[in-house]
């Protein structure tokens, strides 16, 4: 399952930037995490069931949203 979300990045402290990156969902035994690139750098991070549950919710919303644009 892919997606998309806001990264923010702060590595200077004066200069803020936001990026829209792709989020590849898996799930690895019972458990799932988030995959995503960053500049060259993996970032990987476990999802609860609740949340992932809202993220596909609110996916299958904008979906719905598009199709009725």
């Amino acid at each position: 399952m892919k997606n998309t979300r806001n990264v923010k990045e702060n590595r200077d402290p004066i200069k803020k930037n936001e990026h829209l990156v792709e989020v590849l969902y898996q799930k690895l035994g019972d458990r799932w995490f988030a995959f995503s690139l960053i500049n060259d750098e993996v970032f990987v991070g476990y999802i609860c069931q609740e949340e992932l549950e809202k993220k596909i919710d609110s996916h299958s919303e904008l979906k719905k949203m598009n199709r009725a644009s």
